[in-house]
């Protein structure tokens, strides 16, 4: 993602000439204009990420599993790896599954897969 403008590249001066620059009274401190510029900064960088197609942050080097792989063995893989999730493949590599770390939670007996999680 690139930017033509960085508020990165702004400092507290621009923002004290902009606030003189309105010619006029704005019930508004130095320190609150700043808070509000991280904020919309927050927000147009969630703004350019919401459309982002898969595609452009997937991992197409996938790491796989069979399904006799032992529990131990793809637990070492997600952490090695530091990856969340195994797909699970037949011999002919057509994919049956996928193992992740909530499955291996509940295969614990630790509480997963809560409905009030989200991303």
């Amino acid at each position: 993602m690139s930017h033509s403008s960085s508020s990165r590249d702004l400092r507290r001066e621009d923002f004290q000439k902009a606030l003189r620059d309105f010619d006029t009274y704005i019930d508004i401190t130095l320190e609150d204009l700043m808070q509000l510029d991280k904020m919309a900064q927050k927000h147009a960088r969630l703004r350019e990420t919401e459309g982002l197609p898969l595609r452009e942050i997937m991992t197409s080097e996938v790491i796989t599993v069979n399904p006799d792989t032992p529990l131990s063995d793809a637990a070492r893989i997600l952490v090695e790896q530091r990856i969340s999730g195994l797909p699970v493949t037949a011999d002919d590599g057509k994919l049956i599954g996928v193992v992740t770390e909530a499955d291996f939670l509940c295969a614990m007996g630790i509480p997963c897969h809560h409905p009030t999680h989200n991303v």
